[in-house]
């Protein structure tokens, strides 16, 4: 849904996907007995690129790694430079979690790595409307590890109208050997939520902040509002400013109700709101099951710093 908190969490650069939850292809995974309230879960998906630097599909697949189908860096055209994919596609991808579950508590720590992430289609120079010039050289991004962990816990009780959980999540992603001035790719986030039950009824709020990353090797342009003679859309590639010369943090709010009229018919309703600091470019919806909502003009350019609200309803089906 729009409100998910993956708009922010394991989204390493804003956009319409969260690289680290992704459902990767090709997977063995392995999952424990429970014992004493905790679990063990490992993953391992073998990159099988036909690329050495992992530019190109893995094999059996016509999507880039880790990206939104047809979406930016998938190398589906007219979304992705022409040398391929080189927007986030890696190989090996290793992840591991615990979990641990005691009456109400729960408690949960995990950590992915995604070896040889290729980001060289971030390596260009681009002139800005203002005259200036962003030279991200070659090796400045490259191709580098990225790897995520979190850790985080709740807790469901009794209250005098019915029960109420909370929880909480903090996670770090990194990616390494990158010159800090265009490293979007490493930052914190947290997340917090709460959920009332009241009979039938739930009623949740929640809030995901993204901390501002060291830099970033993208470019934005303004906001654009129909005026005679202007058009409102600039260029395809148009860039007027920097995105490292301004803070890239980012806060989605989101309130919601489901109503269970049985345990396994519900409806619920979602209001999200997400303020993307002047440097960010974070989706509502990523990694969602609907359509998503980007800061991006009529030719695809990043519109960063929009602010954007929605609301979203629907029912499950539980069978």
């Amino acid at each position: 849904m729009l409100g998910d908190y993956n708009s922010i969490m394991g989204n390493t650069g804003g956009d319409l996907r969260a690289e680290f939850d992704w459902r990767a292809s090709h997977a063995i995974w392995y999952e424990s007995p429970v014992w004493n309230g905790f679990q063990a879960s490992v993953m391992i998906s073998p990159g099988q690129n036909t690329a050495k630097d992992n530019s190109d599909y893995a094999l059996g697949d016509f999507n880039c790694p880790a990206t939104s189908s047809r979406g930016s860096g998938s190398g589906f055209p007219l979304t992705s430079a022409p040398e391929g994919c080189t927007d986030g596609s890696y190989g090996n991808l290793y992840s591991a979690s615990l979990t641990y579950n005691n009456g109400g508590f729960t408690g949960i720590a995990a950590y992915e790595l995604h070896e040889g992430t290729n980001r060289t289609g971030d390596e260009a120079v681009t002139a800005l409307s203002n005259g200036g010039v962003l030279t991200v050289p070659a090796g400045a991004v490259g191709i580098a590890n990225e790897w995520a962990a979190k850790v985080g816990g709740g807790y469901k009780f009794n209250d005098v109208i019915g029960s109420l959980q909370l929880y909480g999540i903090y996670e770090i992603m990194r990616r390494q050997n990158t010159i800090a001035a265009f490293n979007e790719r490493s930052r914190d986030g947290y997340f917090l939520s709460a959920t009332q039950t009241v009979d039938k009824w739930d009623v949740s709020a929640s809030w995901a902040h993204a901390n501002a990353s060291p830099g970033s090797p993208g470019t934005g342009v303004l906001n654009a509002y129909p005026v005679g003679g202007v058009p409102v859309s600039a260029p395809a590639g148009a860039a007027d400013f920097a995105l490292n010369t301004v803070d890239s943090s980012a806060d989605q709010y989101a309130i919601g109700v489901k109503y269970h009229f049985s345990p396994f018919v519900s409806w619920y309703m979602v209001g999200s709101y997400l303020r993307n600091g002047p440097g960010a470019h974070y989706c509502l919806g990523a990694s969602g099951h609907g359509y998503a909502v980007c800061g991006r003009d009529a030719n695809n350019n990043v519109v960063s710093g929009n602010k954007a609200e929605a609301v979203t309803t629907g029912m499950t089906f539980d069978f």
